[in-house]
């Protein structure tokens, strides 16, 4: 479960949240080079629709667990992903 907001420093929030979007804006790259629509993913992977979305907004976190029923959903890599995210992640805070 992640730190509650209250626990952590300004920096670290903002941190976390360039994070999250980046690991949203890589799923969602993911799910669209397999084609999948959010729905199809959510049947494939058993994570919910809801819980996909926002996870690709940015606004939400998930267990580790459930990133590797979403890569393998999505016939990819919990490390594939976080690469891209890596990388997105990388960029943002570079652009600051």
């Amino acid at each position: 479960m992640p730190a509650p907001s209250t626990h952590l420093t300004r920096e670290q929030i903002a941190l976390r949240d360039v994070r999250r979007r980046a690991f949203g804006a890589a799923l969602a790259q993911a799910r669209l080079t397999a084609g999948m629509t959010q729905d199809e993913l959510a049947a494939a992977s058993g994570v919910s629709r809801p819980t996909i979305s926002r996870l690709e907004l940015g606004t939400s976190s998930i267990s580790s667990d459930r990133v590797w029923d979403l890569a393998e959903a999505l016939g990819t890599t919990p490390a594939d992903i976080y690469a891209v995210a890596q990388r997105e992640a990388r960029a943002t805070v570079n652009r600051k």
